[in-house]
């Protein structure tokens, strides 16, 4: 069941019309608030919702999760998790409209055109990524984007040849016994993973998730997915504001209030790997536009120079005083101040974080 945001809406109120829908009375069940806010964050994370309180006229939102339209009841979190509901990733499948081989994911989709122009992923190479992170998905019962998030904070969004000394790869595989590189077969030569392709490397990471067991924490959720990562001895702790016993600083953002004094959480993990991936990509669509903007007007200087441009009917020519104002005013040129409003997460407030902060350098313990 689907349902369009009409001026006025709120996420709860939209909630309960759904349920009243999908009931055979045709009338809302009787729900606790508790009960009520537990159905609303599986809407939220089912349609990609951060901030539950901004939502916009015109955006449809999925409610099948809660409607039981075709999808499988989910058991409720216990009150210790505090952990949103898991979501069932059955049917994870491309639609159409949204270009050759693109599938409905977003974050996955910008973030694959990201490391495609920062040179990570040859072009030719970008369907078979993503025939690749979406078998996974399916497998493990992730979220696409989810994993696109961990990509963008682990090595910039898919760098194979990240590296900060200790941990190399898509996914930072780290030295040691027992560690990353050793559980997929270089635990003597960790660094000749730099000189694999995105593609050699995601057969790594596929290696990594059974050898760490993910598949027992189907679905996984954000948290989960990124512990399994991080540190996955971290993933019995399955209370959301409880401090993980994760060793070391990690980037300040994967903290709580975004200070690396403070403790890691599950909460902080998901605040913090969504807001990277949301300032991540924000920056480059901004830098997309101002790249677009720049070669529109230099096609334009080039197609008519100011001697050459005609005036128009009944256009007194400048006095000298305001000559060099009224010439870079003049019709045809590339005057007007482009805003530039980001369109690829509209539900995702923007990080007050600094971008060093999420590319400070961290040791690595996983």
């Amino acid at each position: 069941m689907k349902l369009t945001v009409q001026p006025g809406d709120t996420l709860t109120r939209l909630t309960q019309q759904a349920l009243g829908q999908s009931s055979p009375s045709g009338k809302a069940p009787s729900l606790s608030f508790a009960d009520l806010m537990k159905r609303m964050q599986t809407v939220a994370n089912e349609n990609q919702i951060s901030n539950i309180d901004r939502i916009f006229p015109g955006q449809v939102i999925d409610f099948s999760a809660i409607s039981g339209a075709g999808r499988p009841t989910e058991p409720e979190p216990s009150a210790a998790m505090a952990a949103p509901p898991p979501q069932d990733l059955s049917d994870i499948r491309p639609v159409s409209g949204l270009g050759q081989g693109q599938s409905s994911h977003r974050v996955l989709e910008r973030t694959l055109e990201r490391a495609v122009a920062k040179g990570y992923i040859p072009e030719e190479d970008v369907a078979e990524v993503r025939r690749r992170i979406l078998d996974m998905s399916r497998e493990y019962k992730f979220l696409p984007d989810d994993f696109a998030r961990v990509g963008l904070i682990e090595s910039d969004g898919f760098n194979p040849r990240a590296t900060n000394g200790n941990c190399h790869g898509v996914i930072q595989f780290c030295d040691g016994p027992d560690r990353g590189a050793a559980s997929v077969g270089f635990g003597k030569n960790p660094k000749e993973i730099l000189g694999m392709s995105v593609l050699e490397q995601l057969d790594l990471v596929d290696r990594y998730f059974k050898d760490t067991q993910l598949a027992q924490y189907r679905p996984a959720s954000l948290d989960a997915l990124y512990l399994t990562v991080l540190y996955p001895a971290a993933r019995d702790e399955r209370q959301m504001h409880k401090a993980l016993p994760i060793p070391g600083p990690q980037a300040s953002v994967l903290h709580v209030g975004g200070h690396q004094s403070n403790a890691i959480t599950r909460a902080s993990l998901r605040k913090g790997l969504i807001e990277n991936a949301n300032l991540r990509l924000t920056q480059f669509a901004q830098q997309q536009a101002k790249e677009a903007l720049a070669l529109s007007r230099q096609a334009g200087e080039q197609a008519v120079s100011p001697q050459e441009r005609p005036a128009p009917v009944g256009f007194k020519a400048p006095t000298a005083a305001v000559a060099p104002v009224a010439a870079a005013r003049a019709p045809g040129s590339m005057g007007a101040r482009v805003d530039f409003m980001p369109e690829l997460l509209p539900n995702f407030s923007l990080p007050t974080f600094s971008t060093e902060s999420v590319l400070q350098s961290r040791p690595r313990t996983s």
